[in-house]
């Protein structure tokens, strides 16, 4: 059975245990219980006894719980100055319910009920054994090799935690409701894309629970790029010989088509300058002297 208080889940342990005898008897709810500091846990019993003793009515006068003695005498928890203020203890129809909140750990304790009646008084045995520990941590969890995954590899996750007491694991794949295994140690032997996604190792001991989340990245192996060069290859040789062909006609057609196109001459325009105007009729008449002898 578990109960939530505080905000926190409280597990009790074991089967009820009765002790008694002649009529006078106390059952534990419980024989061991496992609770986290700072919560709040109920420790439960019921008793019974004879109606009658010795011709006499037998009624109760006083219960209690205790956890220590003094001068053989238990001490009631209620007025030990460790639990003050924290402590309620509940007593109706024979049974009784002892609250401690905001638990310590030095409130690990074997914890017994004891009743008075006005004839006699009885002490119920072994009692209640609480153990108050800090809630399970959360757990790591390391991946071999790296998160980046290569394609078709080995993978290794590994899932630890120092819980107390000691957790056990179970891995989950995120949108999937069933385990994929279970253990600290999950092996995928043929990693593919579809393994690709958000993992997580979940730790649980008898105190609670808690988990770990990591994600996993397929990226293409050493075998997926040989094939995709083998590929590549023959596409390059014949990518070549189609470009080599397409350069030697784009110079073929350069040649056979050439550019003629004709250069006028320049006209140089002299200045009006009577030395000019003397240097063209010179020249000019020298032309024409040579057209005569000739």
């Amino acid at each position: 059975m578990s109960l939530a208080a505080g905000g926190f889940i409280v597990f009790l342990l074991s089967l009820p245990v009765v002790q008694g005898q002649d009529g006078w008897a106390v059952t534990y709810t419980s024989t061991e219980i496992c609770a986290v500091k700072g919560s709040t846990v109920e420790i439960s019993c019921r008793y019974t006894y004879p109606s009658t003793l010795k011709d006499v009515v037998n009624t109760v006068e006083k219960t209690f719980w205790f956890t220590k003695q003094k001068d053989d005498e238990p001490v009631d928890l209620k007025t030990d100055s460790e639990y003050a203020g924290r402590v309620e203890d509940v007593c109706e129809n024979n049974s009784c319910t002892l609250r401690i909140k905001n638990l310590r750990e030095s409130d690990s304790a074997v914890y017994k009920f004891r009743f008075e009646t006005n004839q006699d008084k009885y002490l119920g045995k072994p009692g209640v054994t609480l153990f108050v520990t800090d809630a399970p941590k959360l757990p790591s969890v390391s991946v071999s090799p790296s998160a980046e995954i290569e394609e078709g590899s080995s993978v290794t996750l590994t899932c630890s935690s120092d819980a107390n007491p000691a957790a056990n694991y179970t891995w989950y794949k995120e949108d999937e409701d069933s385990p994929k295994a279970s253990g600290q140690i999950f092996n995928i032997s043929d990693f593919r894309a579809e393994h690709s996604g958000s993992y997580f190792c979940e730790a649980q001991n008898k105190l609670g629970r808690s988990n770990s989340t990591f994600h996993l990245i397929v990226v293409a192996g050493s075998s997926t790029m040989i094939l995709n060069i083998i590929w590549t290859i023959p596409v390059v040789l014949i990518l070549i010989p189609v470009f080599l062909v397409g350069l030697w006609m784009r110079k073929k057609k350069t040649i056979s088509h050439p550019t003629t196109e004709a250069h006028e001459p320049e006209e140089i325009e002299l200045d009006s300058d009577p030395v000019y105007e003397n240097f063209r009729v010179t020249a000019a008449h020298g032309v024409k002297s040579s057209q005569m002898l000739t």
